[in-house]
């Protein structure tokens, strides 16, 4: 009776501590499930938040790419790049009038058409939206027909240098390309994290008898500066013109 009693109790002691070393095994199990699910949760968004700066650094390159596409098609011209400091109505461009307009200032006997015309300015109705258009000449009236978009820019600065040639007028037109990250967040600052991206390209001008740039004074209409929840959108354009007579692909 004494044998059978005490295998008894060794045997309950034996399946009380397998059931015990179950629940810590199994507790360990869960604290390390949940030590994985919160690693791969702060991976998750540490990788969505390397995502999203990248994708807000591809609005750069993405604009500094368009901007080398149109000025690399530059032929020699008098002015290839010009800043204004106010949009110009379309009814500035009307054959009829005085020649007054983009088109006409280098084609005052006529000769309508034959530049392709390209410009840089501010979206006024859309936050942080950059847009290139075309003056289109094949419509009546006369139009700027959208070329592209792109979004999520604060600004654009541009910058002139002259080359040191003295046989040409060689010109590098550098600019700096600011966008705002819309879901990053700087905790230090309390300001939406920015990124910038400067580039620049050397304008195709070779004609010695006339200066490639006019109207781009620093500090004055060099910089479009996009619209924002708290500002307005400003007037000054960059105008690109090319003498090709073919549009420009930018795809």
């Amino acid at each position: 009776m004494k044998t059978k009693n005490i295998k008894k109790y060794l045997s309950k002691r034996s399946i009380k501590a397998k059931a015990g070393a179950t629940l810590v095994e199994l507790v360990a199990v869960v604290c390390i499930l949940a030590i994985m699910s919160t690693t791969c949760i702060s991976g998750m968004f540490a990788m969505a938040d390397v995502a999203k700066r990248g994708y807000d650094l591809s609005y750069c390159e993405r604009t500094s790419d368009m901007i080398s596409k149109q000025l690399s098609v530059y032929g020699n011209s008098g002015s290839d790049v010009q800043g204004y400091e106010n949009m110009p109505t379309v009814s500035a461009y009307n054959e009829t009038s005085n020649p007054g307009g983009f088109m006409d200032v280098e084609n005052p006997s006529g000769g309508y058409g034959n530049k392709n015309d390209y410009f840089l300015y501010a979206d006024p109705n859309v936050e942080y939206r950059l847009i290139l258009a075309r003056f289109d000449t094949t419509t009546s009236p006369y139009q700027f027909k959208t070329v592209t978009t792109i979004d999520n820019v604060k600004s654009i600065t541009f910058n002139v240098q002259k080359l040191n040639m003295s046989a040409e007028r060689k010109y590098i037109l550098q600019y700096t390309v600011t966008t705002v990250g819309t879901n990053i967040w700087d905790q230090a600052t309390k300001k939406r994290v920015e990124y910038t991206m400067s580039s620049g390209v050397v304008l195709n001008n070779t004609n010695s008898s006339t200066p490639a740039i006019s109207a781009l004074t620093p500090g004055s209409n060099d910089t479009i500066t996009m619209k924002s929840p708290s500002t307005v959108a400003s007037n000054t354009c960059i105008r690109i013109r090319t003498s090709s007579r073919s549009e420009v692909d930018i795809s």
